[in-house]
Formats: C-alpha cells, sequence, structure tokens
C-alpha cells in the first residue's frame, strides 16, 4: 500500500498495486471468456457506485520477448537425471532455444486508486473514527473486496506487491535489462525512479550504466475520439498485446495499460450528455456532406449509453496506453511502425505518440494511479 502526495488540488490518494496470474485465455472457450466479460462489467458497476470509495482501476500486461525462466525450469526439472550433456538432453535445450527465439512472456498487474478524502468519508460512515489505524483498515478492506470481486471475474490475484517489489516493476519498466522481481538496490518504491538526459522529441532516453545499454521508451494513447463505435469484449486489444512483432524478428518489449475511471451515476449522465451534444453537433455541420457516418455512429452508442446510465448502469472514463521499449533508436522507431500497425487492426482511429512530453507519459504510464486526468 502506497499513499501519493501533491501538490496540486487534487489531494493524496492510496494506491496498492497486486499481480494477476494468466488465464489462458488462448484455451478458453467462447462462452467462457464472454461470461467473465459481464462480470467484469459488473465489477466495476459495482465500484462505480457512489458508496464504493475506489476511484479507478489499471489493469498492465507486461509483455517481453523470449519464454518465462520458470518454464524452462520447468522444463529441465521434468527431464530424466543423467541427460546433462548427451544428445537427448541438448535436443531439448535446442527447441527450448528455438521457442524462445518465437515466444513471449507475459506478466500482469491490477492497480486500484483509493482518494484519501473518500476513504475518510467511508471510514466516518462505516467505522465511527478517521485515526491512523482505522483509515489503514479501511484501506486494506477496500482491497480486499475488490481483489474478491476481480478473483469472480477471472483475474485471479496471486498476491500484493510490497513497496520494494512495486520499485523493482517500476525500475524494470524503465530499464528493462533489471528483471521484475530483481530487488537489488531497491530500499523503498522511489528508489525505483533512476536518472536520465533530456528526452527526444520521440522518445524518453534511460541508460542502465552497469550493463552499458541505452534504453529508448515511447508512450502513445488512445484519443477519447478513436474508440470503435461498436461494443467490443475483453479480447479486443489481442492485436496490440499479442501480435506486436515483425517476421524473423523478436516481439518488441511494450507494456499494455487499460485504466478505468469510475464514476457514479450522476455524473456519467453528466459527461456523456456533455460528449452527446459535441458529436451531434458535428453531425449538424456535416449535413449534406458525404462522410463515413462515424459520427452518426458515435451518436447512436451515445443514446445507448445514456439509456443503460437512466436505467441499471453506472459509468466509467477508459483510457489504453501502449509503452514500447528497444535498445536503440532505430529498434524503437521500428516498435512504434509494429504498435501503429496493431492499432490500425484493431480499427482505432487516432492512436497519439505522446511526442515532446515522452518523460511525462512515461510516469502517466506507471502502476501508480495517475493514468487519467481529473
Amino acid at each position: 500500500m502506497i499513499r501519493h502526495s501533491t501538490t496540486g488540488t487534487k489531494g493524496a490518494y492510496f494506491t496498492a498495486t497486486v499481480e494477476i496470474e494468466g488465464r489462458g485465455d488462448g484455451l478458453r472457450s467462447v462462452a467462457a471468456t464472454q461470461r467473465e466479460d459481464h462480470e467484469l462489467e459488473r465489477v466495476l458497476n459495482r465500484l462505480a457506485e457512489a458508496r464504493c470509495p475506489v476511484d479507478e482501476i489499471s489493469l498492465m500486461t507486461r509483455a517481453q520477448p523470449g519464454l518465462p525462466a520458470a518454464y524452462k525450469e520447468q522444463v529441465r526439472r521434468m527431464r530424466a537425471d543423467g541427460l546433462e550433456h548427451t544428445m537427448l538432453g541438448d535436443n531439448i535445450e535446442q527447441r527450448m532455444t528455438n521457442l524462445d527465439r518465437v515466444s513471449d512472456s507475459y506478466r500482469m498487474f491490477a492497480t486500484i486508486r483509493i482518494p484519501e478524502a473518500g476513504i475518510y468519508r467511508w471510514a466516518a460512515e462505516h467505522r465511527g473514527a478517521t485515526d491512523r489505524d482505522t483509515i489503514c483498515h479501511a484501506v486494506h478492506h477496500q482491497v480486499g473486496e475488490v481483489t474478491e470481486l476481480l478473483n469472480g471475474a477471472g483475474l485471479r490475484v496471486v498476491h500484493g506487491l510490497s513497496p520494494r517489489r512495486l520499485g523493482a516493476l517500476i525500475r524494470h519498466l524503465y530499464v528493462p535489462s533489471r528483471s521484475i522481481d530483481d530487488l537489488t538496490g531497491i530500499v523503498s518504491a522511489r528508489d525505483a525512479f533512476v536518472g536520465y538526459p533530456p528526452p527526444l522529441p520521440e522518445a524518453l532516453q534511460v541508460p542502465d550504466w552497469g550493463r552499458d545499454v541505452l534504453w529508448y521508451h515511447a508512450t502513445g494513447y488512445i484519443a477519447p475520439y478513436g474508440w470503435p463505435a461498436d461494443r467490443v469484449s475483453s479480447r479486443w486489444m489481442l492485436p496490440a498485446v499479442a501480435q506486436v512483432f515483425d517476421a524473423g524478428s523478436p516481439s518488441v518489449i511494450r507494456t499494455v495499460t487499460a485504466s478505468w475511471r469510475l464514476l457514479d451515476r450522476r455524473e456519467s449522465q453528466k459527461q456523456m450528455a456533455d460528449q452527446l451534444l459535441n458529436t451531434l453537433t458535428r453531425v449538424a455541420r456535416d449535413t449534406g456532406k458525404i462522410t463515413t457516418g462515424e459520427d452518426q455512429e458515435q451518436a447512436d452508442a451515445g443514446h445507448q449509453v445514456l439509456y443503460d446510465l437512466r436505467h441499471q448502469s453506472a459509468g466509467v472514463i477508459p483510457s489504453v496506453r501502449v509503452t514500447c521499449s528497444a535498445p536503440s533508436h532505430l529498434g524503437l522507431l521500428q516498435a512504434r511502425g509494429l504498435v501503429d500497425s496493431a492499432m490500425a487492426d484493431l480499427n482505432v482511429d487516432a492512436f497519439t505518440w505522446c511526442d515532446t512530453r515522452q518523460a511525462d507519459a512515461m510516469v502517466l504510464s506507471q502502476p501508480l494511479g495517475r493514468g487519467l486526468l481529473r
């Protein structure tokens, strides 16, 4: 559990980051995936109710080329004794090497954000006190409830991250040559932030002096007006998560972060009405012109959302960010091109790179509960 203080007027907040075990979606039936999609919708709707102090959930998937180290160790343990340095043993190692070149490993994390003002109100109403111990118990109670809801939606929580483990994760995102599980030099979460030179317009450069590597990072996001007008499933982001590679080359090191800012029903209706007004204004402006019809589709979708908000649902503001990393400038430019291609496959009209502000965008992509503006 981390408490974040701010210098602005937004107020302090708490975050907790937990690791989630993969579900093996590639082996699951479509019916099972759809069932848990509906359950995730129910979870977000439940958390967006006014009585719940949680105001943001983020799911971050980290993808890297190569087989997971734990998988390699498991295969070696399954091998019969005495096969080292034999033809059969060498054949097993060669097969793992070949698989390593065409495989990805994935780690998934969820970050729960709770505003300090919200948890104080909740503690006063439900516990009758707002002292330090009561607030600590209240925060842990809320995190426990959220993890139970995530488990019910098929996102099995493995464990929570201590400040040291969170620091190791953040350092790994800046310096991929350092493992997620490497705690060397990490005493607290703030030790994760490394120094770097002034960023390039299109990239953030972060050196790993111990391994003589200069890492290049670029972050982009789906603009609010670039979302598909049609309903999508939880596997909609598959091309951006699992299919960012070029034939004959390792896949791109990437982080895909989906965040949901949770809104109660009244606030959702107000924001949706404003967005619908803007869309209808564009539709009226284009009257008599030949268009693709996208604005009209968004207007129709907006009417459906307002109907849902009036009858059964709360609301969320979604955000998707993608950060790609490479150990060279040319490699990063190639990675950006592959991400752009993946977004085109998703039918995303406006994926925008955060050029000239890549350092700030990198911070917003960290598991710190800062993925959405307020």
